[in-house]
């Protein structure tokens, strides 16, 4: 198959090839310094032991040779390093087991000119991807590549789209040209492994240091000198990776210009359009039967109940099915993305969907005789593989004893009605998916209320304006990243404008003065909400039901800031744990940490205690935990190791902390929207 190499791909390769030349200029250098180095220290060692004779010489010079040496082996150890993928997650398929999918995959590899995988497993995920174990030596003798195809994604694609879906990820291997991808992801594996893959050799010197003092006496040798190779190297990684990284996202783009061909531009686009929604639907399925672990309740079919959430959740968002296949259109895959922002992220490896669609919509590839039938019937052995990966995704489940299992007709029921438990009712058109409930109270206006109605409530242009301000705030995040350098970029677009990363400031300042104008208008908008379905029941006991719950989430929302400033004040002073620090620096670090910890603790209990108030549980184990935890003080470090068992504690602390504060706010917010939804009832009711 003939797919034209487009020019920018064509210079991103150059590019990336370019960096890694002046990579291994820089790298021949650093290994003749270390070469020199070593053999004059040999030389200069060899000359005084000669003219000096004396034990306590040898053991010096013997010292500052395995020094030098240790930096020869920093520069070298990458060649013999060997990448293999751990696969006990995945389920080897062959031809015999699974012939129609194999017949598949002759067809797409004959079509693309490329070679048959050596192996290929199902995974558990909605993904597709190839992979290959790997080493240096790679670079120079190529390895077969393996297939993973993910029961996930087969289960919520069509035929068709299958294909595609395969046909990109052989794309990627299929002309002489696409090599120029597979050396540098090896050469930028070499590189990585050389600047931050250091424990064997860290390991193998400080054993060495400790032998006896004269072995120690040059440990400040190989620090130094790889400290500054290491600074050196890490910038040129810098310069291949973001090469590579465009390099990447050309290469994306050639695969769905591959993928186009073999299987339509409209299959490529359909299940670009749905990867999203699949996976939200199989996340879903999977937190759901987190919340059922408590019960010892696992599923009988995970993948017959992906088939239901996907259903129902469907139906839920009023997306239309084909053959039991939901279609998503580019509206409602835009829906939530106003922003005027546009940047080329120079570190991201793929380009965005939209992106990705409106290059295949380009093509344009019309096929005839097409097969839009649910992928899953390709699979022979269907409901063996189902069984294996539903019983491999449950097999460390933490169950107090033997589970049930949930038949499928039994899930659609119970997660129903968990994820509407979980989330916000359609009936509000997702004027809450953004937006709080918020308003500046004052005196109630009955006038005001009985003016409002359902349709503008919640109807478009202000549900609108949510989606906007959420963007707002979006956009004004991402350009303090610009600001400060997180992310590197010299350029950016707004709203049509091109700006300098130096003009960032006017662009923020601009952007909150919009987002505080329309925030205010929406809290009036909250207003109106609150005033309307005051008015509708006003002498009834609902009246104070829906005063009491918009009163409770007001208290909520003016502590809830405070209470994430006491997270993430103890987050940051906990950073130190994953870095390197002398044993006074770590001392201090943990005087700190327990000194903010008074305050967590003490608003952890309090989310404990709310919590259970609003008849809810916390798993037994996880509650005598985090009360051991708040009741005692714990020591991190014993002054030679971490305490890791304590610092377990703390990160359950952490975690839970994290999760009863955005529970008890969402079950605050939640509340109101039930009793509107109740209000909302009852005068349909009574209008019929």
């Amino acid at each position: 198959m003939k797919v034209e190499i487009s020019p920018e791909f064509k210079h991103q390769a150059n590019k990336t090839l370019y960096s890694i030349v002046g990579f291994g200029l820089i790298y021949l250098l650093l290994v003749l310094f270390t070469i020199g180095l070593c053999a004059a220290i040999i030389y200069v060692a060899y000359v005084l032991i000669l003219k000096f004779p004396h034990f306590i010489l040898l053991f010096l010079a013997i010292s500052l040779i395995v020094s030098s040496l240790f930096v020869f082996v920093f520069l070298i150890k990458f060649i013999f390093s060997f990448e293999g993928m751990n696969t006990s997650h995945l389920l080897e398929v062959d031809q015999d087991t699974e012939p129609k999918l194999f017949a598949l995959i002759e067809e797409i590899v004959e079509q693309v000119e490329t070679q048959s995988p050596k192996k290929v497993y199902l995974s558990s995920e909605v993904n597709a991807s190839v992979f290959y174990n790997s080493s240096f030596w790679s670079m120079f003798f190529p390895v077969r590549k393996n297939l993973i195809v993910g029961m996930g994604l087969i289960n919520s694609v069509t035929y068709q789209e299958l294909k595609g879906v395969l046909a990109h990820e052989f794309g990627h291997f299929s002309q002489r040209s696409m090599r120029v991808g597979s050396y540098v992801y090896h050469a930028n594996h070499a590189i990585y492994n050389m600047l931050y893959n250091n424990e064997s050799l860290n390991r193998l010197s400080e054993k060495w240091y400790n032998t006896s003092y004269y072995a120690a006496a040059f440990q400040w040798l190989p620090k130094t000198i790889i400290g500054v190779m290491q600074k050196i190297l890490q910038k040129q990684y810098e310069v291949i990776n973001k090469n590579y990284m465009a390099l990447s996202r050309e290469m994306e783009f050639h695969a769905d210009a591959i993928s186009a061909q073999v299987a339509g531009s409209k299959a490529v686009e359909t299940s670009l359009l749905r990867s999203n929604f699949s996976n939200y639907c199989l996340n879903n399925v999977f937190n759901f039967y987190g919340a059922q672990m408590q019960k010892n309740r696992i599923s009988a079919d995970i993948y017959a109940d992906q088939r239901a959430a996907t259903h129902y959740l469907s139906n839920k968002f009023a997306y239309p099915e084909v053959n039991g296949i939901p279609q998503i259109s580019m509206a409602e895959f835009n829906k939530f993305d106003k922003s005027k922002l546009v940047i080329t992220n120079q570190w991201a490896s793929h380009p965005a969907e939209t992106d990705r669609i409106a290059a295949v919509d380009k093509l344009n590839i019309k096929l005839s005789n097409t097969i839009d039938e649910p992928a899953l019937q390709i699979l022979q052995n269907q409901s063996r593989s189902s069984e294996w990966f539903t019983r491999m995704i449950f097999s460390q489940g933490n169950y107090t004893e033997e589970p049930s299992r949930m038949a499928s007709e039994e899930f659609a029921k119970e997660f129903k009605a968990w994820f509407d438990s979980e989330s916000f009712d359609a009936i509000f058109n997702d004027y809450y998916t953004f937006n709080n409930p918020f308003f500046k109270a004052d005196e109630l206006s009955m006038e005001n209320g009985e003016q409002q109605n359902i349709e503008t409530l919640f109807g478009p242009a202000r549900v609108n304006d949510t989606f906007l301000l959420n963007s707002y705030l979006t956009d004004i995040e991402t350009l303090r990243q610009i600001e400060n350098k997180t992310i590197d970029i010299e350029t950016f677009d707004y709203d049509g404008i091109k700006y300098k990363r130096t003009e960032t400031s006017e662009v923020i300042e601009k952007l909150q003065g919009e987002s505080a104008e329309l925030k205010a208008i929406i809290e009036g908008y909250n207003r109106d909400v609150f005033d309307y379905f005051y008015y509708c029941v006003q002498e009834q006991p609902l009246a104070s039901k829906l005063k009491d719950a918009y009163g409770n989430f007001m208290s909520a929302e003016q502590t809830y800031s405070g209470q994430m400033d006491l997270y993430f004040d103890l987050v940051q002073k906990t950073n130190f744990f994953y870095q390197n620090h002398s044993h006074s620096e770590i001392a201090y670090h943990t005087v700190e940490v327990k000194k903010a910890e008074l305050a967590f603790k003490e608003e952890l209990k309090n989310l404990i205690a709310i919590h259970k108030a609003n008849s809810n549980t916390l798993d037994t184990e996880v509650e005598g935990k985090l009360n051991r935890f708040i009741s005692n003080t714990f020591d991190y470090f014993d002054g030679a190791a971490y305490i890791n068992e304590n610092l377990e504690l703390l990160g359950l602390g952490l975690d839970q902390y994290y999760y009863l504060l955005n529970d008890n706010y969402f079950q605050l917010k939640k509340r109101i929207l039930d009793i509107q939804k109740e209000i909302m009832l009852q005068s349909t009711v009574e209008t019929n």
